[in-house]
């Protein structure tokens, strides 16, 4: 239970007593927009963290007109309109940015009072999200809670120095997280570089032409490309070609059963992982939260069943995610949402090149192009088979495998890293923000993860 040193507040108060601060967005004008400039961070760029890589910019000499909204360390960002709910701590490192109307923050202005980042995890509570749920819905347009709405909310607070202690035990998860995250960033990054290099800008073929040593690890490896360049632009011996021209007859794709086949009384609390499009993001399946299919259901659908080396691909809605399938998800099942594509073991493609060439741009773009409907975009099997990519010799689409593989490996790892610490700081907010578990207890259950 609580300690009786918790102290029950409110919002007003504390904002009452200068401790707190909390505002909406800067209301910019078009004219206001455009580079160079800042960020003009929206609601989708928000999500327990930021990213501002699709975002608008308010331009640099309409800055002195933002005020107090502008982003400062320590803030914390809650989307107060439209999709309600998500939250972001504002870093040292973070970007300085311009908060707009659909975002509010909430702002320590007494650290003796109140500390910045325990508010962040607070916000994360069951006190918090009972209080948004109770009031986002009151308005008849979209989900919306005030600023007048958040005054009124209600906290419970430990001591100054527990909510450091609390702050740095969640932050101290949050950060190993994001290690995580940047070191996935920097792998898949050295992955598309070597992709790039290898069979984009053809660099080890362009080095050979010209007679000189190509940076490779070794001649060896070097002698597999080839030493010219077609009058097409294209290495000799590599083309441009498709699934269905280089596999006739293969029936390459497979689209996922279709509702007729499986209904939501097949699903159950056991059984095996059902992959649908929200479960394939950067090139992965995700491994949580998946439906599962019953027992009694699985041999009628045994077709569907997935190898590992397939890849997966998204047919409806977000058309073109896609995803390579590793060994420990062999045998898992595809959705009617989904497609799936199986070579043949020793046939023209190694399917770790095929799935990143289907994460390309250029790829991703004709996908969009050729992808059919208008209201909700869909891809079908003829479709897929039907776009080109190109073909280089199996020989180095294999040595190209083979170096990835270690970094994949380490991507996985750090997947199921970081799916440990998600766990352990989810169950840890509650506990710790209710005082149902001591500060000494969470502390020997982190040590006890490493």
């Amino acid at each position: 239970m609580a300690a009786e040193a918790w102290k029950r507040t409110t919002v007003e108060q504390l904002v009452r007593a200068g401790a707190l601060a909390i505002n909406d967005g800067y209301r910019a004008k078009n004219l206001e927009l455009g580079e160079p400039g800042v960020p003009f961070a929206r609601a989708g760029n928000i999500d327990q963290g930021f990213d501002f890589s699709d975002a608008d910019c308010l331009r640099e000499e309409h800055l002195s007109r933002v005020g107090e909204k502008g982003s400062r360390p320590g803030d914390v960002v809650f989307t107060s309109k439209g999709t309600v709910g998500r939250l972001a701590f504002v870093r040292p490192e973070t970007p300085r940015f311009v908060y707009s109307p659909q975002l509010c923050f909430w702002r320590v202005k007494e650290p003796r009072v109140l500390d910045s980042r325990f508010l962040f995890y607070w916000m994360r509570g069951e006190e918090f999200s009972r209080q948004v749920d109770a009031v986002k819905g009151q308005t008849d347009i979209t989900d919306y809670v005030s600023l007048k709405e958040q005054r009124r909310m209600h906290l419970t607070l430990p001591p100054l120095a527990e909510q450091r202690a609390i702050a740095e035990i969640l932050g101290t998860l949050d950060d190993r997280i994001l290690v995580g995250q940047r070191l996935i960033h920097t792998l898949e990054s050295m992955i598309q570089a070597l992709f790039r290099y290898w069979f984009v800008d053809f660099e080890p073929v362009r080095a050979r032409a010209a007679g000189q040593g190509p940076e490779l690890p070794s001649p060896e490896l070097a002698k597999l490309f080839p030493a010219a360049l077609t009058a097409h632009g294209l290495p000799v011996g590599w083309s441009r070609n498709s699934l269905g021209g280089l596999l006739p007859g293969a029936n390459c794709v497979l689209t996922g059963p279709f509702g007729s086949l499986l209904h939501a009384s097949d699903y159950r609390a056991e059984g095996v992982p059902l992959i649908q499009v929200g479960d394939v993001n950067d090139g992965r399946v995700r491994g949580q939260g998946l439906l599962r299919v019953g027992a009694h259901k699985v041999p009628a659908l045994e077709r569907y069943r997935l190898r590992e080396g397939d890849l997966v691909f998204t047919r409806v809605g977000a058309v073109g995610r896609s995803a390579h399938v590793p060994a420990h998800q062999a045998g898992w099942m595809i959705s009617g949402q989904m497609l799936r594509v199986r070579l043949p073991t020793h046939g023209p493609l190694h399917p770790r090149y095929l799935a990143q060439v289907y994460r390309q741009d250029a790829f991703l773009s004709q996908v969009e192009g050729y992808a059919l409907g208008t209201t909700r975009p869909s891809l079908n099997t003829a479709l897929l088979e039907a776009l080109p990519f190109l073909v280089p010799s199996r020989t180095v689409q294999d040595a190209f495998a083979a170096r990835v593989a270690p970094l994949d490996q380490r991507v996985w790892k750090e997947l199921d890293a970081r799916v440990v610490f998600e766990a352990l700081r989810d169950t840890l907010i509650p506990e710790l923000l209710s005082g149902r578990r001591r500060v000494s207890e969470a502390q020997a259950a982190i040590a006890a993860h490493g």
